[in-house]
């Protein structure tokens, strides 16, 4: 996470929304593609722009506790409805 002050540095110019617009349109476009020729793609993408952010800047690894909790409630926002709609699914799934 970068910090108040601190470059987003790497060929992207720290654009992170135009990142996560290209993927979901790579999600949205593979759709009707087989699952393993679809994951591999999204894979790439990711792997693609990590490695472009990654060029301009150092990775960081250290993390506060304020990080982690901002990380679970993200998590859980992400996984709530999922767990709500699909429960029943995802209990026979499993």
């Amino acid at each position: 996470m970068a910090r108040k002050g601190a470059s987003h540095g790497g060929k992207l110019g720290g654009d992170v929304y135009l990142v996560f617009a290209v993927f979901a349109a790579v999600g949205a476009a593979t759709w009707v593609v087989d699952q393993p020729v679809r994951l591999t793609l999204m894979w790439l993408v990711l792997l693609v722009f990590t490695l472009l952010y990654a060029s301009g800047q150092r990775i960081q690894f250290s993390y506060t506790l304020s990080d982690l909790a901002r990380g679970g409630v993200a998590g859980l926002l992400a996984s709530l409805p999922v767990v709500l709609l699909g429960g029943e699914f995802l209990i026979v799934t499993s």
